[in-house]
């Protein structure tokens, strides 16, 4: 049974899902995951951290779960400072006053320590995401190393057409597929000296639904 917070989290990402178009290369919004973790109690960190919150932010506390909401273009200061410490690989400048943001932050109790997450709907500037043109990047939660986290694309393309573009674009980056059937459109495993990837497909109402997960060698 999924937690609440894990719910919540769910909800969120489907209705950005479902109702934000986002282009890759445009200037607009994507999603984006972020996690960390502390030795810090889950307790005292909600506590302080709520007590700076005006009431523009919503908190949902849950058991040993709280989470933080907070959508438009003046992210309080001690959620911002917060959220830029916690998540190192967080550019502070997403977060900047006139910047309009969709988040949600969760903490969660996590042997003695917290376990942290961000989901955040904003604009990002020097994004390299591997996608073909037309792509719409529904989820972009990859890790600052370039090797980790996972990418989830929808292109306007039937699946076999985009298996082997997307092959063919992980090729020129340097990804081999040696155990890949020329028949094969919905699976394949990309090896690169310093990186590995999983690519998963699925038809999805004329489009091509993508899953890159990158994979710790």
């Amino acid at each position: 049974m999924l937690s609440p917070i894990r719910r919540l989290c769910g909800c969120f990402l489907g209705l950005v899902i479902a109702a934000t178009p986002l282009v890759a290369g445009e200037a607009k919004e994507s999603l984006r995951q972020y996690a960390a973790s502390t030795t810090t109690e889950m307790s005292t960190i909600a506590e302080q951290l709520a007590s700076q919150m005006p009431d523009s932010v919503v908190i949902l506390e849950m058991g040993d779960q709280v989470a933080f909401s907070y959508t438009g273009d003046a992210t309080p200061p001690g959620l911002s400072h917060f959220l830029t410490s916690a998540f190192a690989d967080l550019d502070p400048a997403v977060l900047a006053m006139g910047q309009t943001v969709s988040l949600t932050a969760t903490l969660a109790e996590d042997d003695g320590g917290t376990a942290m997450g961000l989901m955040l709907l904003a604009r990002f500037t020097g994004s390299d995401s591997p996608v073909l043109d037309d792509a719409t990047v529904l989820v972009d939660g990859r890790g600052p190393g370039g090797c980790d986290g996972q990418l989830i694309l929808q292109q306007p393309m039937p699946q076999d057409e985009a298996a082997r573009a997307y092959r063919d674009l992980f090729e020129t980056r340097g990804f081999a597929f040696p155990d890949a059937s020329p028949q094969e459109t919905s699976f394949f495993i990309g090896y690169r000296q310093d990186c590995e990837l999983a690519l998963y497909l699925q038809e999805r109402e004329g489009a091509s639904l993508i899953v890159i997960r990158y994979l710790e060698n």
